[in-house]
């Protein structure tokens, strides 16, 4: 039952590519529409860093660092074939998430930012980094309910 996360995995990853492309096809950087008046808007932003903007123009260590944490956590799935749901949901996503932003740093430079919560004032995102966030709480519960805290 473990090939649903992987399926989950690829639709995900699917989504992030194709929002972006739709978003970088048709508005120019820094343009912005609102879905909901200052509440939410798509903004066309672009990213040279991580979460952020954190370690901003560091696009080759980015990358570096992506493609070792992919490695290692498929390396720990096909060495330990772990059987949990929830965690092939939580790696699913953290690696589908990664990916995206990958093939964005790789093929643009950069990673393509859209979403645009601006009732809380945060930073502008993208479908990756939602399935990062999500996956990375998920792994967190994961951990801590397998762990014997006795």
């Amino acid at each position: 039952m473990l090939w649903l996360p992987a399926i989950m995995g690829v639709v995900t990853f699917a989504a992030d590519r194709l929002t972006k492309y739709l978003v970088s096809a048709n508005m120019g950087i820094r343009q912005s529409i609102p879905v909901i008046q200052d509440i939410f808007h798509i903004t066309y932003q672009t990213n040279n860093g991580a979460a952020f903007s954190i370690l901003s123009g560091r696009v080759e260590f980015l990358i570096a660092a992506t493609v070792l944490i992919i490695g290692l956590l498929l390396a720990y799935i096909l060495k330990k074939k772990p059987q949990s749901k929830l965690f092939g949901v939580a790696v699913s996503l953290i690696i589908s998430g990664a990916l995206g932003n990958l093939v964005d740093r790789i093929t643009r430079g950069f990673v393509v930012d859209f979403l645009d919560a601006r009732f809380i004032n945060f930073p502008i995102f993208n479908v990756a980094d939602i399935c990062v966030v999500v996956g990375a709480a998920l792994f967190c519960i994961y951990v801590f309910k397998s762990t014997d805290f006795e």
